[in-house]
């Protein structure tokens, strides 16, 4: 009696054919192979989703503490009305976004709702700006610390948090040089330096950020992969323990449903061993004589 052997088949690889993909986009912090980048983001949808809250979050009391700010410059030529609606619309704008961004399906949707509201949220900023007069310069850290959050707390790729940074930055350049003190004011100097800086830093922590969670995944899908192996080879490791009743005649094995089973087909059964039958010399000549071979034949 045979018994067709059991082959062991490693599970698909994911982690070996993400090794092969795991190099970086230049200069960003996606991966280079398309397949590999969209199985992170789909994985890490959740999580990013719950970063996406957490920056609307941290932003909400940054504009009303600046709702203050508007009501104690009532007597400047910025008109108080104008600067409360506009404060109106970031909480609108983020309060939207609280209530979109559970209820969004895929990365792609993820990716164009949150970069538009933040996108909208730089408009909104800049126009509070420019309703500020000339000699006002007390938004010069707000602004530098939007552009930092924003590169440090957007859950997007570079490319489309850069699509929201580079025009504000464009802007509140233009706005300084055209609009605040003339040129050559220390305030100027101190302005572009730092939003150099800050883009710069932003750029670095974003990429440095966003690789080290792809990083992180591969060794995640590694170690998992590695569990499904560990988890299938002992599967297939099967042993028998324990008493086992055996007939002291024809040697068949009694089974706990008390039925008697062939010894070769019970250890099959729960092992993975093969047996393949032939006749040993001495039972040769007991059964087949003729066959047998004589004295002087014997190794």
């Amino acid at each position: 009696m045979t018994k067709a052997s059991h082959t062991f088949q490693d599970p698909p690889d994911p982690a070996g054919t993400t090794r092969e993909n795991a190099a970086f986009r230049l200069g960003l912090d996606e991966f280079h192979a398309a397949g590999t980048e969209c199985t992170y983001r789909t994985q890490a949808l959740a999580g990013e989703k719950q970063q996406a809250r957490v920056f609307i979050l941290l932003l909400l009391p940054v504009i009303f503490a600046f709702v203050i700010n508007d009501f104690l410059m009532r007597d400047s030529p910025a008109p108080l009305r104008y600067l409360f609606v506009l404060r109106v619309c970031e909480v609108i704008i983020f309060l939207t976004g609280l209530i979109l961004i559970p209820r969004l399906q895929n990365t792609l949707q993820f990716d164009r709702t949150l970069t538009l509201i933040a996108f909208t949220f730089v408009v909104m900023a800049f126009l509070i700006d420019l309703g500020r007069p000339p000699e006002y310069m007390g938004h010069f850290l707000v602004d530098t610390f939007i552009l930092f959050i924003v590169y440090s707390g957007l859950p997007v790729p570079l490319r489309l948090q850069l699509l929201v940074t580079l025009p504000y930055t464009v802007a509140l350049i233009l706005l300084f040089w055209f609009h605040k003190l003339p040129p050559s004011g220390p305030y100027h100097i101190s302005f572009f330096s730092t939003i150099l800086l800050t883009t710069l830093a932003g750029c670095w922590l974003a990429t440095r950020s966003g690789r080290q969670k792809r990083l992180k995944h591969l060794a995640l899908d590694r170690e998992e992969h590695a569990r499904m192996q560990l988890q299938h080879a002992l599967e297939d490791i099967r042993t028998l323990s324990g008493m086992l009743p055996i007939c002291a005649n024809c040697k068949k094995v009694r089974q706990d449903d008390g039925y008697w089973q062939q010894i070769e087909t019970y250890v099959s059964k729960h092992t993975s061993i093969d047996f393949s039958h032939c006749v040993c010399p001495e039972c040769l000549k007991m059964l087949c004589p003729d066959l047998a071979p004589t004295q002087s034949e014997d190794p």
